[in-house]
C-alpha cells in the first residue's frame, strides 16, 4: 500500500528483529511498520515521562554510578568530571591539555588545598 509519509530503513540484530515481531503478533498489529511505530512512540513517551530505563548495555554498577552522579549538585558534578577527565587522560597516557573547565577545577582544587593548609597551620600554631 503506497504512502506519502516519510520512510527510512534501519538495520537491527536478529534478536531485536525477533522481539519486534513478537511484539507485533502479541499486540495483533496488522503490519510490522505499525508495530515499530508503536514501539517508537512507547520509547519516546517513556523518555518524556522520565521513566527511561538505561538499558541492558550498562552494568548494575554503571547504573548505580549514573544515579549517584545525577543526585550531585553542581559542585559535586564539577569535581567528578574533573577527576574522571584526569584519570582518563592518565590511563590513556596522553599529555594533559588544559581547557577552561579544567582551569576552573584546578583553581577550585588549589583553593581547597590553600584553605586546608591555612587550617592546618592555625591548628598547629
Amino acid at each position: 500500500m503506497p504512502t506519502d509519509k516519510p520512510r527510512f530503513t534501519i538495520v537491527v540484530t536478529d534478536e531485536l528483529y525477533d522481539k519486534i515481531n513478537d511484539f507485533r503478533f502479541e499486540k495483533k498489529f496488522k503490519s510490522q511498520s505499525k508495530a515499530i511505530n508503536e514501539l517508537i512512540m512507547i520509547g519516546l513517551n517513556s523518555l518524556l515521562n522520565e521513566d527511561f530505563d538505561i538499558g541492558p548495555n550498562f552494568s548494575k554498577q554503571e547504573i548505580n554510578i549514573i544515579e549517584k552522579y545525577r543526585d550531585l549538585d553542581e559542585h559535586g558534578k564539577k569535581m567528578v568530571d574533573f577527576v574522571l577527565e584526569e584519570e582518563h587522560k592518565h590511563c590513556q597516557g596522553k599529555q594533559r591539555i588544559i581547557d577552561p573547565i579544567d582551569q576552573d577545577a584546578d583553581e577550585f582544587l588549589k583553593e581547597i588545598h590553600k584553605k586546608e593548609s591555612e587550617t592546618n597551620a592555625r591548628s598547629h600554631a
